[in-house]
């Protein structure tokens, strides 16, 4: 007979990660295929990439939102990578924490 182990508790399928821009919180997809197309392409990043990273951490209607803002470049990059960041674990911790009565 074999071994089953139930890990689901361990996982977090529904505690997606957010970043908030002025008064609008944007859900950022964490998925490990997602991080698995973004990670390799960090080092040679292009404005192109930064497209498909953006394609890739937020859906469709948060994209339409995000794009209304009109943001320059440099703010775009900014919310790309802060996105990258908090998936990837490696944020600064700038911002508000969130605590358990936040959520």
């Amino acid at each position: 007979m074999s071994r089953i182990i139930d890990i689901t508790d361990k996982l977090s399928f529904d505690e997606k990660p957010k970043i908030k821009i002025k008064d609008k919180t944007f859900e950022v997809n964490d998925s490990a295929v997602t991080m698995l197309k973004i990670l390799p392409s960090l080092e040679d990043l292009t404005p192109s990439k930064l497209y498909d990273f953006f394609e890739l951490l937020f859906n469709e209607k948060d994209r339409k939102v995000i794009e209304k803002m009109n943001l320059n470049l440099e703010d775009f990059s900014q919310v790309i990578m802060s996105a990258v960041e908090l998936v990837a674990g490696t944020e600064d911790n700038e911002g508000e924490t969130v605590t358990p009565d936040m959520t």
